[in-house]
């Protein structure tokens, strides 16, 4: 049912009530009644109609104080926007191309690129309001920087520890150091990485993890890797690759996952009987054959804790370094080039896949590391920790394996039967392998979070209300991503979801984004012949996304409010269905400081509630975010109510 079939029932119901209050009444008072029935069958004949006023549109002034009583005052300089203006001043010695990124959830996401920048000269971007920590990239240099900061560019860039690749002599990495004692993972501290990257779930439409990253290493963190958990057939190596001041890549192996002879990793389980087992090797446990229990267990045995002699990463200050994982096949039987047998664990000639953080090395131009911080029980309280995990196989492919040219897929995203094979002279036969995108089949708990730089833009999603009814605050009729880096002059429109069935028209200042109705230019849905209304798109549930439309913004372009511009300019225009003269539209605008939203600006990552859910429903605290602009906590993951962290985190 849409809002204006709720709101004809509503009225409708109203006059039955009047009619059966007035039966009864002294026969002056049923020609006042008669009438006021009148008037009301008349407001209905009207709302249902096609006239110029399909609605009574509350006034802002109306919806201001229905929101105030729904949930408390409005502060005076409350523009419901979480974006702000930042700046870093650069001072570079010589012509630079600069990079600057803001710290967004467990990493820094890029929120600037600037060209040929040289002398001092201060840089804007847009970043978080509640977010001061950045990271500049630029004349061969890292630095961290605060907002207003100044940053001089022309320091030399760090040199590579040393050359080659692979392990030492001692079977160590020279970039890590091996710890010699156990740290202990209690099962709860290990089980929720589970709710960002599930179990046989495609995990890539979630937002909070980064899945294409570097780390730079930096003074104030000894960063430690801890492996903790691993669920696939694959054998795996697990490395770190510098970059050498030629741009090339130093690759160092660091550890094996099923290497029956390390100690690295322990488990004990809990027994039928209520004890506990001795710590044991997993890599005969985890063995990637159960599915169906939480992964986290041997059949029906489940893991009580896990212990792990974890890798501390020793590089220069300001190096940029990444993570990788070989996978192994062990599983079948194959021929080396030579035509002789083989089926050794970690045999070169075994090797299928490398993947690493970046996507730029994969050979499927994919994301194959997950990167990103969730919540855990310490010692009674909740505190974030952060994980890093891998997805073994290929999770997108068009046409065939580059690697050997005569396969195919039979899908393009992927989704072909993979059993590899060869010919007994060691030439490809048939098959690939297949991934199930959950970016889980390789865990590690990383402690402290190293400084981990994000390929992908900043994200703002801009939420909105059509109608702006008084009992109607669930900010889902139209909903898009924002990516726009400052110094690009573009700027990118996601259409993610579409809760009013009217027309919908979505502008930048008075130039109409994708030419077109909304629903119709972005989701390829149309109005019903019958009714003229559209359907709604992502409100009941998480779906595919919508289209992305790149348009133009001045040089100067940013979403808070700057320059007299309120989010960006953007705006909305609805029409009621049957208007093609541009009759009946209303313009729906951000609003200004201390009124009641109809638009709200937030970081990429929140969800916005399902159809007629009050938003202080599954946010608590939205509330205190009106009364105090600065509280940018409300939409935070230990701030969702408990009954909806399963439905908006895991989406």
């Amino acid at each position: 049912m849409n809002k204006i079939q709720r709101m004809i029932m509503s009225v409708s119901f109203y006059i039955c009530i009047l009619i059966s209050m007035n039966l009864n009444k002294q026969r002056y008072n049923m020609k006042k009644t008669l009438l006021k029935v009148c008037f009301l069958l008349l407001g209905v004949m009207v709302l249902a109609s096609c006239t110029d006023n399909i609605y009574d549109r509350p006034h802002i002034e109306d919806r201001t104080k229905a929101y105030m009583k729904m949930f408390g005052e409005i502060d005076p300089k409350q523009d419901w926007n979480m974006a702000e203006r930042k700046s870093i001043i650069v001072d570079a010695a010589g012509s630079s191309n600069v990079k600057i990124y803001a710290k967004s959830r467990a990493a820094y996401v890029q929120v600037a690129d600037y060209q040929n920048v040289s002398g001092t000269q201060e840089l804007g971007f847009d970043a978080a309001r509640d977010v001061d920590d950045f990271v500049v990239i630029g004349g061969g240099t890292v630095k961290l920087a605060k907002n207003g900061e100044t940053v001089s560019l022309d320091a030399p860039a760090s040199r590579v520890l040393m050359n080659g690749g692979g392990l030492d002599k001692n079977g160590l990495n020279p970039y890590v150091e091996q710890l010699s004692t156990y740290k202990t993972f209690t099962i709860d501290e290990i089980l929720p990485f589970l709710q960002y990257v599930p179990e046989k779930k495609d995990s890539r439409t979630n937002p909070s993890f980064h899945s294409d990253f570097l780390a730079v290493s930096t003074a104030d963190r000894e960063v430690t890797i801890y492996p903790v958990y691993w669920n696939a057939s694959f054998y795996h190596e697990f490395g770190i690759y510098t970059y050498n001041e030629d741009g090339t890549k130093d690759e160092r192996v660091v550890w094996r996952n099923k290497d029956s002879g390390s100690n690295t990793v322990q488990v004990r389980f809990n027994n039928d009987n209520g004890t506990v087992t001795n710590w044991q090797n997993p890599s005969s446990i985890w063995t990637g054959s159960d599915t169906n229990t939480k992964c986290i267990n041997n059949a029906s045995t489940i893991v009580n804790a896990v212990q792990s002699k974890g890798f501390k990463v020793k590089l220069p200050v300001g190096k940029k370094y990444g993570f990788f994982i070989k996978a192994y096949n062990t599983s079948m039987s194959t021929y080396k080039p030579d035509g002789t047998y083989t089926n050794s664990n970690y045999d070169a000639d075994e090797l299928v896949h490398t993947w690493y953080s970046e996507a730029q090395y994969n050979y499927d131009k994919q994301g194959h590391a997950s990167f990103f911080e969730t919540l855990v029980e310490k010692n009674g309280q909740k505190v974030y920790q952060t994980f890093l995990g891998f997805e073994d196989a290929v999770v997108h492919a068009k046409g065939p394996d580059p690697r050997h040219p005569n396969s195919s897929y039979t899908a393009e995203n992927g989704d072909s039967i993979y059993n590899y094979s060869v010919n007994a002279d060691g030439t490809y036969k048939s098959g690939g392998w297949k991934g199930d995108r959950d970016y889980n089949d390789l865990m590690f708990i990383i402690d402290p979070a190293p400084v981990v730089i994000d390929h992908t833009e900043q994200e703002w999603i801009i939420a909105a209300e059509d109608l702006g009814q008084e009992d109607d605050f669930d900010f889902n009729d139209l909903v898009v991503s924002v990516k726009s880096m400052a110094g690009t002059g573009k700027a990118q429109i996601t259409a993610l979801a579409a809760g009013g069935t009217l027309p919908l028209y979505f502008y930048k200042n008075d130039t109409l984004i994708g030419g077109g109705e909304y629903h119709e230019k972005f989701f390829d849905r149309f109005a019903s012949e019958k009714t003229g209304l559209y359907p709604m798109i992502n409100t009941y549930a998480y779906n595919t996304k919508g289209k992305t439309i790149e348009i133009n913004v001045e040089p100067h372009f940013s979403l808070t409010t700057f320059r007299g511009s309120y989010m960006g300019g953007f705006n909305i225009v609805m029409h009621e269905p049957s208007s093609t003269d541009g009759k009946g539209q209303v313009i729906i605008t951000p609003p200004h400081e201390g009124e009641a939203p109809q638009m709200i600006c937030v970081p990429a990552g929140w969800k916005w509630p399902k159809e007629r859910v009050l938003i202080n429903n599954p946010y608590p605290l939205f509330g205190e975010w009106g009364k105090d602009y600065t509280n940018a906590k409300w939409a935070v993951e230990e701030n969702i109510a408990e009954e909806f962290k399963s439905e908006l985190i895991a989406r």
